[in-house]
């Protein structure tokens, strides 16, 4: 079985916005806060995503960045994945993250990947 592409795409201000990310209409017409699209393939689904205002998300990040909030070791493993990756000058796509770090992980606990 092929499993192919997936895309998932947030409320968008435009139709032509929407095609950019979805390759198809609809994600201009998503109204509630955390609507999504999730595509795969032919077929096309609505679906609830979490959702943080803007101001709870600013309160979040700024309590990570001044250390009030750790990050989980898998946290902390995701983090320098990327930066070791961006630093190698390497592009840092979803598929390649994952990769990496099954890779790292499978090490961590002596098991093959």
């Amino acid at each position: 079985m092929k499993i192919g592409s997936a895309r998932v795409g947030l409320a968008m201000p435009t139709m032509q916005d929407s095609r950019v990310i979805l390759d198809r209409n609809g994600a201009e017409e998503l109204t509630p806060p955390g609507q999504a699209i999730f595509v795969h393939g032919m077929e096309t689904v609505k679906v609830m995503t979490p959702y943080l205002p803007d101001e709870e998300r600013a309160q979040r990040l700024n309590a990570l960045r001044s250390g009030e909030i750790e990050l989980t070791d898998t946290e902390k493993l995701v983090q320098e994945t990327a930066r070791s990756m961006m630093q190698e000058g390497k592009r840092v796509s979803m598929r390649t993250m994952c990769d990496r770090l099954r890779g790292q992980l499978a090490e961590k606990r002596h098991v093959q990947p």
